[in-house]
């Protein structure tokens, strides 16, 4: 139970972390799906699309 209550925890860090930098650079979401209901895998995915489209 520990164990999935810290994975749990660091999920949730590295998920608040990469919404921290698309807010950085000025991405703030398309307006139909909030930031903070995608899970990690979307916003990783999205950050890196961001990432190539700002150069």
């Amino acid at each position: 139970m520990i164990l999935y209550r810290s994975v749990n925890m660091v999920n949730d860090l590295k998920k608040q972390s990469i919404i921290n930098e698309l807010l950085a650079i000025g991405f703030d979401g398309d307006g139909a799906v909030s930031l903070y209901d995608m899970d990690y895998y979307e916003l990783k995915r999205l950050l890196a699309v961001e990432r190539i489209r700002r150069g």
